[in-house]
């Protein structure tokens, strides 16, 4: 089954489940990468695993997250389906860090800096969220001012995240 075909077929809540996924993921990729540049004498190769292994234990962590509170909620196991869309909310967020990891990759191979490299992956890690956020309200039934606003709001979240980030490591 093709990655369409089953964004066609999911349910909103599944598509609402895979969205908050790739949110969660970028959001702490952010502050990985963060933690990354602003520590300076960066090493491209060393960056890049950073945020490899710390994306993976997310994933994992969403993924097994996931488990835990179905069986809370639901007093049983998930089924196979409900496992399938769990797997597929869960590790489909790494998408969302394809763009940091050919930025750092391309350092690691020396095609340009680290330390650019790192804060080009913050820029794009930003703008991930923004491009989530203005996808999924894309067919809601909100007027165009509160979409506006939505994504307004959500991209100064993001810069507060980077300054809180920033901050808390620089120190």
């Amino acid at each position: 089954m093709r990655g369409s075909e089953f964004a066609g077929r999911a349910s909103r809540e599944q598509q609402a489940d895979s969205i908050k996924e790739g949110i969660y993921l970028t959001f702490a990729a952010l502050a990985v990468s963060l933690a990354v540049a602003v520590h300076g004498d960066v090493e491209a190769a060393s960056a890049l695993a950073t945020l490899l292994v710390s994306a993976a234990g997310m994933v994992l962590a969403i993924f097994v997250a996931d488990i835990v509170s179905h069986l809370v909620v639901h007093d049983l196991l998930m089924t196979r389906a409900g496992r399938r869309h769990s797997f597929r909310s869960a590790f489909g967020a790494l998408a969302t860090i394809v763009l940091p990891t050919a930025l750092l990759a391309a350092a690691a191979m020396g095609w340009w800096p680290a330390d650019t490299a790192v804060w080009a992956a913050v820029a794009a890690l930003a703008a991930t969220l923004l491009v989530i956020t203005a996808l999924a309200i894309k067919g809601t039934a909100l007027p165009w001012w509160q979409r506006i606003a939505l994504v307004g709001s959500l991209a100064a979240l993001s810069l507060a995240v980077i300054g809180v980030q920033t901050i808390a490591h620089s120190h």
